[in-house]
């Protein structure tokens, strides 16, 4: 089958929404060698054939698409998109589709348009080469369409079952893992129980528990978290608490003093942990502390701990690709996105990728209620999009009663049986809302899409609208104390000299 040519979005829509299956779009340019683009096409479609094994009445679409532009102003992409931007239903119910374009031409999405009268689409992660050499490139190819299929969360049932098998399968495969690291723009906003809602709703997805890992690498607090005993009680691998590194009372007056750890060492905890509990896992959800700078008076601020927080790097073991970064922010509308912006912009100036934002505990009704919150927010979105670099809003969540306090209290007995039991029911009503209101796919498939760019951008230029996410070295975190002797002091000794003193806190 050969791939019928578009000339147009609207023409594109037309032909998709003709069918209620899958359907491959090749993006391609007169740049591009034309024999090798026309020789690809039936293996493209063969490849997707193939991973679908070809069930009973599903019928496969192929579509190309040639766009021409000049490098410096890619405007018209697809891909790494939400819902609510692509599709719009407006009050006549009638679809309409935006499409953008990457920097790197020729590309491959695939496209499923529901019964429901919407479309998803999905980047299928393969670079421009692959496309080019297709068949020397088979299982890869193979490969990449599989994962693509399965990040749809709309998609026909006749592939349901095989999509949940690549699930469990893609685990084996590190390169596919998906780091997500979630910061707030203040202590306090939800962060953990955001966590909660994520890790929740993956399970409610058909991610095996098994194919999920939970880690807190840095906290100022050593309470027990609901999400810890939400992952114990489900099965979810989970670092023990307190993780790696605790800000203590008296530590940072130690760290100064030269009587603590470094803070290379404190990193390379968190590397070592985080490794160990995303070994073989699918997605690995890392929770942060307090707000983007806390920590950065022993340099193992929440930039830090999510670079020492990366995906491992084939062509330089010092060096990690680090994960994209997810903030939740407050309610309201202008001191949220300004807050929002302002932890954002600091985690871009550390070459941290930053995913977008979910916007927690809304009120139902008045001035600041979710809904107006909602459509104000998602404005700003949508208008700033081309200057922020792609980040997205993921959603909304409106205040859940129960789920106020994400921690759960240490003490032993009935009682406090009866009480975490309770605080499990209120963590499984709060992931019922959590899934509602926060598109969960779309945060994995951005994650996805930025995780690639990053390793591709380790082989070669940066893309222009990329250049946030690129790897870079951790610096020695030891310049203010680097020719400081260090003679460590045991926690206990710092923390009783810091109590005798009149320490509060840290």
């Amino acid at each position: 089958m050969s791939f019928r040519d578009i000339h147009s979005k609207e023409e594109l829509l037309q032909a998709v929404t003709k069918n209620t299956n899958l359907s491959v779009l090749l993006l391609h340019a007169s740049w591009n060698n034309h024999d090798k683009i026309t020789k690809a096409q039936p293996q493209i479609v063969n490849s997707l054939r193939a991973t679908i094994r070809e069930h009973e009445g599903l019928s496969i679409h192929g579509f190309a698409m040639k766009v021409d532009i000049n490098d410096d102003s890619m405007d018209f992409f697809i891909g790494d998109t939400t819902m609510d931007d692509d599709v719009v239903m407006d009050d006549a119910n009638t679809t309409q589709i935006n499409i953008k374009c990457i920097d790197e031409l020729p590309a491959l999405y695939v496209l499923n348009y529901s019964n429901e009268g919407m479309i998803q689409i999905s980047n299928v992660p393969i670079n421009a080469r692959q496309i080019l050499s297709w068949s020397e490139s088979e299982d890869a190819v193979t490969e990449a369409m599989e994962k693509a299929i399965s990040s749809l969360a709309i998609i026909p049932s006749s592939i349901q079952q095989n999509t949940r098998n690549f699930e469990e399968s893609k685990r084996m495969h590190p390169q596919q893992q998906i780091r997500l690291f979630i910061a707030g723009d203040r202590s306090q906003v939800g962060k953990s129980s955001v966590c909660l809602g994520i890790l929740g709703t993956l399970l409610q997805m058909n991610y095996p528990p098994s194919a999920l890992a939970y880690i807190k690498p840095a906290t100022q607090c050593e309470q027990t978290q609901l999400v810890t005993e939400y992952c114990k009680k489900h099965g979810i691998q989970v670092c023990p608490e307190p993780g790696p590194v605790v800000y203590y009372r008296g530590f940072t007056r130690a760290f100064l003093n030269g009587e603590t750890e470094s803070s290379d060492v404190l990193l390379k905890k968190i590397t070592e942990e985080v490794d160990k509990i995303a070994r073989d896992k699918t997605v690995v959800v890392i929770d942060g502390v307090g707000y983007p700078a806390v920590g950065s008076i022993t340099h193992t601020d929440n930039a830090c701990v999510a670079q020492a927080s990366g995906y491992p790097n084939n062509n330089d073991d010092k060096v990690r690709i680090p994960p994209g970064v997810l903030i939740v922010g407050k309610r309201g509308v202008g001191d949220a996105v300004d807050s929002y912006n302002l932890n954002s912009t600091y985690f871009r100036s550390r070459n941290i990728p930053v995913l977008g934002a979910i916007f927690n505990r809304l009120p139902h009704e008045g001035y600041y209620s979710l809904e107006n919150c909602k459509q104000a927010v998602t404005s700003y979105f949508v208008q700033n999009k081309d200057t922020s670099g792609g980040e997205k809003v993921f959603g909304f969540i409106p205040e859940v009663e129960g789920i106020a306090s994400s921690r759960t209290e240490k003490n032993d007995g009935d009682a406090n049986s009866s009480s975490l039991e309770l605080a499990m029911e209120d963590a499984e009503m709060f992931i019922v809302a959590f899934g509602k209101f926060v598109d969960v796919g779309s945060i994995l498939q951005r994650a996805t899409h930025l995780r690639d760019i990053a390793r591709r951008n380790d082989e070669g230029p940066v893309g222009h609208q990329y250049k946030r996410a690129r790897i870079t070295k951790h610096k020695d975190a030891l310049k203010l104390n680097g020719t400081m002797s260090r003679s460590q002091l045991t926690r206990d000794q710092i923390e009783q000299s810091a109590k005798a003193s009149g320490a509060a806190g840290g």
